[in-house]
């Protein structure tokens, strides 16, 4: 790989996330052509942001943003300290935005890894429990805007429809 084209992918990376998230992700970010242990060091960097609740809209916003790219090192994910964190989040998280965001990284990521994703089952079942008791408790209290409304209603049939799609007889037996 040239050294202008390594340049031209760090430059096109650091514009399109640049002024959200903090110097230090940027900094991971525009090393990912460079260091070839940068998808440890960018799995831990997500990792701490996803630890402190002000902070996981912009880790689930850089993990979003990798899941489309879909580097070759993705399928090793589900072996960082970062899945177990974001399964953790998704199962506890209360603000909706925050949550909606990491359940549709989820739903971009679980057809890339499903054989690897086998011991997180219970997690991805539960999470969908979650999402549908949110929507029913939505539904009596009219505790959120409409919007917000409308789109856990669509996070919750699009996880419905990849889960069961992906894993049917597991999901029919949870």
């Amino acid at each position: 790989m040239s050294l202008y084209f390594a340049r031209s992918i760090v430059i096109q990376v650091g514009q399109k996330i640049a002024g959200k998230l903090q110097t230090q992700l940027n900094n991971l970010i525009n090393e990912i052509g460079t260091y070839i242990d940068s998808e440890r060091r960018l799995s831990k960097e997500i990792f701490e942001e996803l630890k402190h609740k002000e902070k996981r809209a912009n880790a689930f916003e850089v993990l979003g943003y990798i899941i489309r790219k879909q580097p070759s090192w993705l399928y090793n994910i589900p072996q960082h300290s970062v899945m177990k964190q974001w399964m953790k989040v998704l199962k506890t998280e209360e603000d909706i935005v925050v949550m909606i965001s990491g359940v549709l990284n989820l739903l971009a990521f679980l057809p890339t890894v499903p054989g690897n994703i086998s011991s997180y089952l219970d997690d991805v079942f539960n999470i969908f429990s979650r999402l549908a008791s949110w929507r029913y408790h939505l539904l009596k209290l009219k505790q959120f805007p409409e919007i917000q409304q409308i789109h856990l209603e669509v996070t919750l049939y699009a996880y419905f429809h990849r889960v069961y799609g992906m894993f049917p007889c597991n999901f029919l037996s949870y």
